[in-house]
């Protein structure tokens, strides 16, 4: 291999690097990789997770954020667009409790038994 197909090798392997890191940076900056979990007020699923929650102290164990999507249409906005991403069919509405886990590419979880069980295993709650 000549001097010039060396340097033309390590220009590409350089670009390739600094186009992934700027991918991984681009998402941890714009929040893709945090856990959100959608709730409406009033829902007895909703509440029956918070329970769980707060008993449990989850939000101590395990980051997330929380949005309310009853009253506010950016977070139901929101949380159509995160179920996409899981191919989950958003033509007929969306229940909650909602769960997307962006932190280890795309996961979701619809309903308070499965919520409750991702809680426990990612808290290490018995």
């Amino acid at each position: 291999m000549n001097k010039k197909s060396k340097i033309l090798i390590s220009v590409i392997a350089a670009v390739v690097l600094i186009i992934i890191s700027f991918f991984a940076f681009h998402k941890k900056a714009n929040g893709d990789n945090k856990v959100i979990l959608f709730y409406g007020d009033g829902c007895q699923h909703c509440i029956k997770l918070e329970g769980f929650m707060k008993d449990n102290e989850v939000e101590k164990k395990v980051i997330l954020e929380k949005k309310e999507v009853f009253n506010n249409k950016n977070n139901a906005a929101l949380m159509l667009s995160k179920a996409k991403l899981c191919n989950i069919p958003t033509d007929q509405g969306m229940g909650v409790p909602f769960l997307w886990d962006g932190s280890n590419g795309d996961k979701c979880l619809v309903g308070d038994v499965d919520i409750t069980q991702y809680f426990k295993d990612k808290a290490g709650i018995k």
